[in-house]
Order: C-alpha cells, then sequence, then structure tokens
C-alpha cells in the first residue's frame, strides 16, 4: 500500500496553559519557536528552555478572535481574525523582543482561512468569501493583483503544489481546484470532484502526492504530468 498506519504511543510532554479560551491555530517560526493565536484576542510566543516551552511574549488583539496565522520569509507575521475579512501583518521592532502592527488588509469580505507565500514575491489567501486573492508583495507593501471566484463556497486551505508554478485549493463546494499561472494571472487547469463534503486540508508530499482530507476520508493523489492526478488511495 502507498501510506500504511502506524500504531504508535505518544505521550504528552507538557501542556502550555495561558489562553482562556479555544486555540485556533499554531504555527511553529522560523526561530524555532511556537505561536499560537485564539479566541481569546490574543497572540502567544513560546520558547524552549531547559526543555520546556515557556511563554515568553504575549500580543493582545482587541478585534476578535484569531483564526490563522502565518510567518512570512522575512518574519513578518500575518494573523486573521475569525469574525471578519482582516489580515494583520505584524513585523519585529528593531532591537526589541516585541512586534508592531504595521497594517491591515481589509480586501476580503469574510475571515482569511488559508495563506501561502508562493514563490517568495507572491502571497496567496484563501477565505470563506469563497475567492482566492492573489497579492504582490515587498518590504513595504501588499497589492492585490488577481481575485479567483470559481469556488461556490469558502475556501478552506490552499497547497503549493511544487512543480511548477501552480497550487491547489480546497473548499466547501466539495471541489478541488488546481491552478497554473499563465501570462501573469492564474487560471484554472483542474478540478477534482472524489470527495462528498467540504475540503479542509490539503499537503503536497516531497515525493509527489497530494494528500486531501475533510469528509471523515483522506483521498491520496498522485501528481502526473500535465495535470493528472491519479488518485491511489482513499482511507476511510
Amino acid at each position: 500500500s502507498i501510506f500504511k498506519e502506524i500504531s504508535r504511543k505518544f505521550n504528552a510532554m507538557q501542556k502550555l496553559l495561558g489562553h482562556r479560551q479555544m486555540i485556533n491555530s499554531i504555527i511553529q517560526l522560523h526561530d524555532g519557536r511556537l505561536l499560537t493565536g485564539s479566541s481569546d484576542y490574543k497572540m502567544k510566543f513560546w520558547e524552549e528552555q531547559g526543555g520546556q516551552f515557556i511563554d515568553t511574549l504575549t500580543i493582545s488583539e482587541l478585534t476578535g478572535d484569531i483564526l490563522c496565522l502565518y510567518e512570512l520569509k522575512d518574519y513578518r507575521i500575518i494573523s486573521t481574525i475569525k469574525t471578519s475579512g482582516a489580515m494583520k501583518v505584524w513585523n519585529k521592532k528593531n532591537d526589541e523582543e516585541t512586534y508592531e502592527l504595521v497594517t491591515t488588509l481589509s480586501e476580503h469580505k469574510n475571515a482569511v482561512t488559508s495563506i501561502l507565500q508562493f514563490h517568495d514575491e507572491k502571497l496567496i489567501t484563501g477565505s470563506k468569501d469563497k475567492t482566492i486573492r492573489i497579492w504582490d508583495i515587498n518590504e513595504n507593501s501588499f497589492r492585490c493583483t488577481q481575485i479567483i471566484e470559481e469556488h461556490k463556497e469558502g475556501v478552506y486551505s490552499l497547497c503549493d503544489l511544487l512543480v511548477g508554478i501552480r497550487f491547489a485549493s480546497g473548499s466547501e463546494d466539495k471541489t478541488i481546484r488546481i491552478w497554473e499561472e499563465s501570462q501573469g494571472l492564474f487560471k484554472q487547469v483542474k478540478m477534482l470532484t472524489d470527495h462528498k463534503s467540504r475540503v479542509r486540508a490539503l499537503v503536497q508530499t516531497d515525493d509527489g502526492f497530494l494528500i486531501t482530507g475533510g469528509d471523515k476520508v483522506i483521498i491520496i493523489y498522485k501528481l502526473k504530468d500535465n495535470n493528472n492526478f491519479l488518485k491511489m488511495k482513499v482511507i476511510k
């Protein structure tokens, strides 16, 4: 078989306590720290010290539940709000162990659920407003250059397909759509419709598999040439 379930025991090493509401997102930063975002309107930074993760910095947002977190390659952090389309961009202050809000992007009309930095100079965002937005980014600005509106319901996941200038999107409309850049714009080149309910998760493996999930099943595709995706396995 392609992938096998492995029976292993995992013991909890530590409980990270500090948030007062649901934790909606957790990422590992480039420097090894953990960053968590919560419905208590706070982001917390956790640093490993002596084998334990310690809460070293808390940033309070007074505008809503934090839904999604993402770190850009230049170490800026993006947080999104569960109740609106706002994306907040944070930058570390010079010579200080804290962050400042540098801009708020409000083009999306509903919560941004997924973020992908694509080939360094582009940012791709997916939202419950049913759109995908393409952004040109640099040190000082974020400029929306394309709005993709083919999905019929909210977009929940984005994935770099690693080969060529292509990415995949998964949606509540039960589809996975493959996008490829042509003459400066992304166009749909493939649509996968094997899922029976919303698609919540996408990941591309280094050995050429696209793994998707969301409706109580995981589907594994093998990426072929010419945008062909062979369904290899369904895990229930």
